[in-house]
């Protein structure tokens, strides 16, 4: 089939999704520095010089991937907290890092952009403004359960919380998911090491984080 320029906001949507969905099968398969605009045409029906008609950069490509994962997740975390009338500490930890360790895409994307800031790097002003724009839902879900399941907590307690969840992402995702040349040095330093499991230690974490609740 004759590939055809989009012509109204809907079928620049779904061009959109063709080319994101072609960056997360490459990201999956071969992992980041796989990804080209090259590779990503050769998944599509359009070309690489097409494909710059809605982005500049793989970069930019890979943020509006992560966002959809966002909302992913944000539309898992509103569907249980809408089922639910009330949540101890302990049910709310357990079910927010049980979702949130299935999604191994979204973290793995958000330790690209937020560790090696290789996305901000190479992506512009505007897609990078969108972005936080697309996301924020999820930043108004979990303070919306926050607010409905503990109802005493204040809103800078509930900012704080919201802050820490994800420095923890940050921080925890990336040591607990080690390279091969990570585990072999490792092994050799400490023979006995064992890596962390992210869920085990996220949950411990976020219920530590609600001890002032």
């Amino acid at each position: 089939m004759k590939f055809q320029r989009a012509r109204n906001q809907k079928q620049i949507d779904q061009r959109k999704k063709e080319i994101t969905a072609a960056c997360k099968q490459i990201y999956i398969a071969e992992g980041y520095d796989s990804i080209t605009m090259e590779k990503i045409s050769q998944f599509t029906s359009m070309s690489r010089s097409s494909i710059y008609n809605y982005y500049t950069t793989k970069e930019e490509i890979i943020l509006e991937l992560l966002a959809e994962c966002c909302l992913e997740f944000e539309d898992i975390l509103k569907k249980i907290f809408d089922s639910r009338n009330n949540m101890t500490k302990e049910e709310f930890c357990e079910l927010f890092a049980t979702e949130l360790n299935k999604q191994s895409l979204f973290l793995s994307l958000n330790t690209v952009h937020f560790i090696t800031l290789t996305l901000d790097k190479n992506c512009s002003q505007e897609m990078l403004d969108e972005f936080k724009i697309k996301i924020k839902p999820l930043f108004d879900t979990i303070h919306n359960g926050v607010k409905k399941f503990f109802p005493n907590v204040s809103d800078e307690q509930k900012h704080e919380f919201i802050f820490f969840i994800f420095a923890m992402v940050n921080g925890i995702y990336p040591m607990t998911h080690l390279t091969e040349k990570q585990h072999k040095a490792l092994a050799k330093a400490i023979p006995d090491y064992k890596t962390p499991d992210f869920y085990k230690i996220f949950k411990k974490g976020m219920l530590a984080l609600m001890h002032g609740f």
